[in-house]
């Protein structure tokens, strides 16, 4: 090799580390709650977001026969987090909804509100127990002024 590409191969590797490494979805560690370690219990995408136009709600249930405490993080495509929200306690048999703003039209929802718009983010759901069943939607404010809902397909149960 000569000098010049070993170099090269110097600045190359030297760029690289200082870009630094991102904790995205996979390799970041679950929040805590008051001191108890959470388990990721789901990864869904995708995960939208548009100020006053698209939504994306994420409901659980507790069907365990304890308290369950519930985060749910929102990812952007390129995997940085930039929004998060937390419920304490939800009951056996309660539900919780998680949503990325209050413009979903749901009474009692958690909003998780990104700073900015989201496209082909993804979404996980941690909690302190994987007694939960989760379901997602993406809700869109059509030009008439209803709000359209589809459910989300990938959502994935990743914790037993």
């Amino acid at each position: 090799m000569n000098q010049r590409t070993i170099a090269g191969l110097v600045l190359g590797l030297v760029a690289l580390l200082s870009h630094g490494a991102v904790a995205g979805l996979l390799d970041s560690p679950p929040p805590t709650f008051d001191g108890v370690a959470g388990r990721v219990v789901y990864r869904m995408g995708p995960a939208y977001f548009e100020r006053g136009r698209t939504d994306t709600i994420v409901t659980c249930t507790n069907v365990g026969a304890g308290q369950a405490t519930l985060a749910v993080e929102i990812f952007d495509a390129d995997d940085r987090l930039v929004a998060s929200a937390d419920r304490a306690g939800v009951a056996p048999g309660a539900a919780v909804s998680f949503g990325t703003s209050p413009d979903a039209s749901r009474p009692d929802l958690v909003v998780a509100d990104p700073r900015g718009p989201v496209r082909h983010g993804k979404a996980r759901i941690s909690a302190t127990a994987v007694t939960l069943a989760c379901v997602a939607i993406q809700a869109t404010r059509q030009e008439d002024g209803t709000l359209r809902e589809m459910p989300l397909e990938l959502v994935k149960k990743v914790a037993f």
